[in-house]
């Protein structure tokens, strides 16, 4: 069989695979979203998709405990599927707990999301990840529900605190 019969033949492939095909394609219209339109977003065709979340506090503010508190607002039911923590320098003794606020609950008063803290002082430029709890109504978030970030023991030394959710769609 020469070059020539093989393009023959996926050609011939080729055409019957479209002739059978199961698929109408159509052209999605190019198109932005600025934000403003979220409430245009249908939330249950996003089911078992991913929403990631950073929150970044660079240089010093990181070891300035007024920085800390609620960093994101919920749109739609989901839960926290990983946690992941880096820092530039490591504080004396600071640790991170990821927390749930329902209502009108204030930082600091919510529910744990980790099984335990994030240690703030082991070894700078690593990424650690946080164990998530295994209570579910620990992790599941319901839409209106925030998430902080509340800090404990010294936070002196601390620079450059980058820490990134995962979210699971409901």
């Amino acid at each position: 069989m020469n070059e020539q019969q093989v393009r023959q033949i996926v050609q011939d492939m080729i055409q019957n695979q479209n002739s059978y095909s199961q698929f109408n394609m159509t052209k999605i219209v190019s198109h932005r979203h600025t934000g403003s339109d979220v409430d245009k977003i249908e939330w249950k065709n996003l089911s078992n998709r991913k929403i990631y979340v950073t929150q970044t506090l660079p240089g010093t503010t990181a070891s300035t405990v007024a920085d800390y508190g609620v960093f994101f607002i919920v749109p739609t039911a989901c839960y926290l599927t990983s946690v992941k923590v880096s820092f530039e320098a490591a504080s004396t003794s600071g640790t991170l707990q990821i927390e749930r606020l329902t209502g009108t609950l204030a930082p600091g008063s919510g529910t744990a999301m980790l099984a335990s803290t994030i240690s703030l002082s082991g070894t700078a430029n690593t990424v650690v990840s946080g164990v998530i709890s295994v209570a579910s109504a620990s992790v599941q978030l319901n839409a209106g529900d925030r998430v902080a970030l509340k800090y404990g023991g010294t936070l002196t030394n601390l620079t450059g605190l980058c820490v990134t959710i995962e979210l699971n769609i409901s």
